[in-house]
């Protein structure tokens, strides 16, 4: 795996214009959520997730970036078409949202909820229902501009 995480580093840097720090809260959840992000987008990681308090979560994943983050071995990754693809259509999907914890959060739970369950997005209201019993927090509207957001995007619409 150590071939992985760096590249889920550089992929990060390419769409958050910046290095991971993992001394920063908002980071280490932003590298979990755009990993699981780009997993679902088609990108090949061995990284497993699972549901927990701020949505899909990888322990190894995070491990792993802690190791990585504390020995500075930071490592410059050249990145197939496809690939590049992918970190582009993320990027200007996204927008300013690649840098926003809160956002990243919910597409990911959206997309975890989607994959976990068999439910398509096109199934806003049953999708809406289970974010809203596990994250109240979110209101009806934004789950739903967030479920749309994630429809109009080709690589995540299934």
């Amino acid at each position: 795996m150590d071939s992985e995480i760096h590249k889920i580093f550089a992929l990060f840097r390419e769409i958050e214009d910046k290095d991971v720090d993992m001394e920063l809260f908002g980071d280490r959840i932003n590298l979990q959520k755009l990993t699981y992000i780009l997993k679902d987008a088609g990108l090949s990681f061995d990284y497993h997730f699972n549901w927990y308090v701020r949505g899909p979560y990888s322990p190894s994943l995070s491990d792993d970036a802690f190791k990585i983050h504390r020995g500075n071995e930071w490592r410059d990754i050249e990145f197939s078409p496809e690939e590049k693809e992918i970190i582009n259509t993320i990027k200007e999907s996204f927008s300013e949202d690649v840098r926003n914890s809160d956002k990243l959060e919910l597409y990911a739970s959206i997309l975890f909820i989607k994959n976990s369950q068999r439910i398509l997005l096109s199934e806003t209201d049953v999708i809406c229902d289970k974010i809203k019993s596990l994250k109240p927090w979110f209101t009806k509207e934004e789950v739903k501009i967030a479920i749309e957001k994630l429809r109009s995007i080709r690589l995540l619409n299934t």
